[in-house]
């Protein structure tokens, strides 16, 4: 099918389809802090993301398929999105603050 199926490329989708949807979550949870809300983001995908691959487990265990290179994929793949959604969360945190320094110098 010409999709890459690496856990590298599967986390890469992962994490960007699920954040992604930052902008509109803030958007509609104003008035909260920057931090806030994007802790409150971040706690709403993560869980919606460990019940998936939670789910796929299931599955996989189910049809007697996870094991070997399927089971080392799944974990690798869930290690990657874990440390995509980290740096998504730090990326933003330092966009965060030098937004508000700059409103800061603006004003000075």
């Amino acid at each position: 099918s010409g999709v890459d199926t690496s856990p590298e490329a599967t986390a890469d989708r992962i994490v960007s389809f699920a954040t992604n949807f930052y902008g509109r979550y803030k958007e509609m949870n104003p008035g909260e802090s920057e931090e806030d809300t994007l802790n409150n983001f971040m706690e709403a995908i993560t869980g919606g993301i460990e019940k998936g691959f939670n789910d796929a487990k299931n599955i996989l265990t189910g049809l007697q398929a996870y094991e070997g290179e399927v089971e080392s994929g799944v974990d690798k793949t869930y290690d990657l999105v874990m440390k995509g959604l980290d740096s998504f969360r730090e990326k933003m945190l330092e966009l965060a603050a030098e937004s508000e320094e700059s409103e800061n110098s603006a004003e000075d």
